[in-house]
């Protein structure tokens, strides 16, 4: 029999092999509230969220990365597939009204 601990680091691990971003990458923030330009952080340390990303412009609500709690953030952690990765924008200076 399979334990639960088991199957969720299985699956932990098959998703990090399946990213679509990237450390200091811009990308997409896609949720139902709209879109928002985020650069991705760093790597998330859990196993439901992916990324710490920072919101460019003003704050959203979402899992503040500092509290760990709901919050208005300019810093929170989001699903890989939440992100579209703008590509070719290491070196890109971004202006956002």
């Amino acid at each position: 029999m399979i334990s639960q601990a088991s199957t969720t680091k299985t699956t932990a691990s098959a998703r990090c092999r399946n990213l679509r971003c990237e450390r200091d990458n811009l990308a997409i923030l896609s949720g139902k509230f709209g879109t928002r330009v985020v650069r991705v952080v760093g790597r998330a340390a859990d196993l439901y969220y992916d990324w710490k990303v920072e919101v460019l412009g003003s704050p959203i609500w979402a899992i503040d990365a500092r509290s760990d709690a709901p919050a208005f953030t300019n810093l929170g952690f989001v699903m890989d597939a939440q992100l579209i990765p703008l590509a070719g924008t290491e070196d890109v200076e971004l202006a956002v009204a």
